[in-house]
């Protein structure tokens, strides 16, 4: 069975699936944006300290933000499911961490696991749609719908994660603000990790694209590629992951992003007023990005399989015809002997 679309309709049909996550990855950035600021506005207070928790209600690991420390001994302990599956670090278990009021001053992990995994999350979907969009302008159709669909893979990542980092929920029964865990330690190496093999293929399409004298270190750059995601790719497999993808993003970030805009649009704290009207619009692209790069990722790999069935049936007839020649020609050197 072969593709019911020709090389244009498959580029096309590729770039529409390749704006449309986009459209969904950048929907997500601004309104993620739009809860930054109440919610940088909260933790520079000063006073406040973070105590990872199992909270009543939640199914994942919360960072609950105590006002000077007060009330972290009541607090339960993540289950051994909420550390797997969330990527709890050991050394947070326990203890209320100091949030300082900048980077150099925070202990909590909190500015490295939300401030700089924005920026990096926003600059790996940068680079991937620079990669996306150099093979589709090089590529056949059906290899630009299989640069769609890793690209999809990188939406359904950083789209739902994005939309996480910035929600707060408010349990006004113990006056307490609630933030979604971030194990900033594993999405900041698997995010590095695929932005280096990302930038390894654009530098090899460019040397490539440079003409034949090229060849040569366009060959080490894949081969370095190559031994750089097996490593990488082994090592994150199953300490990142199989946790992040079938675990985390499904089921704790998005269940915790529906109870944040669920809520009120106001919190009163110890630590002062919080606004909370801008986390309301961030599960709706929480649940854009999430359809929007499955589709693609499905769509998109219904084609290339289509196209990969394609090639398997024309390697075996094109063996059977030249095993068939070579019987013939075989048959007739026989009989030119006798």
């Amino acid at each position: 069975m072969s593709s019911p679309l020709d090389d244009a309709q498959e580029k096309t049909l590729s770039a529409v699936l390749a704006v449309a996550c986009l459209g969904a990855y950048g929907y997500a950035a601004w309104t993620a944006s739009l809860a930054s600021y109440p919610f940088w506005d909260y933790i520079k207070t000063g006073s406040l300290s973070a105590h990872v928790a199992n909270v009543e209600g939640f199914k994942g690991a919360v960072n609950v933000l105590l006002v000077d420390g007060t009330a972290g001994a009541q607090l339960s302990l993540p289950t051994s499911n909420q550390r797997w599956w969330g990527l709890v670090q050991d050394s947070l278990l326990g203890v209320s961490v100091p949030i300082g009021e900048s980077m150099d001053q925070d202990e909590s992990g909190i500015w490295m696991s939300h401030k700089l995994l924005f920026s990096l999350t926003n600059i790996m979907v940068t680079v991937g749609a620079i990669q996306l969009f150099m093979s589709l302008k090089s590529s056949p159709g059906f290899m630009a719908l299989s640069a769609v669909n890793k690209f999809s893979l990188n939406i359904f990542l950083n789209g739902p994660l994005i939309s996480s980092l910035y929600a707060m929920y408010y349990d006004q029964q113990a006056g307490l603000i609630y933030i979604n865990y971030v194990p900033g330690w594993a999405f900041f190496w698997l995010n590095s990790a695929l932005l280096f093999l990302a930038v390894m293929t654009i530098a090899g399409l460019s040397i490539r694209a440079c003409g034949q004298w090229a060849a040569k270190p366009c060959g080490c750059l894949t081969m370095l590629s190559l031994i750089s995601m097996g490593i990488a790719g082994i090592y994150s497999l199953f300490t990142v992951v199989i946790p992040v993808f079938f675990g985390y993003l499904p089921t704790f970030c998005w269940q915790f992003v529906d109870m944040a805009a669920d809520q009120g649009l106001y919190a009163v704290t110890g630590a002062g007023h919080v606004e909370l009207s801008a986390t309301t619009n961030l599960a709706s692209a929480f649940s854009l990005c999430v359809y929007v790069s499955g589709f693609t990722f499905w769509g998109s790999l219904c084609f290339t399989s289509l196209h990969s069935a394609d090639i398997n049936m024309y390697n075996m007839q094109l063996k059977e015809q030249l095993e068939e020649q070579f019987k013939e020609q075989l048959k007739e050197q026989q009989n030119s002997l006798v």
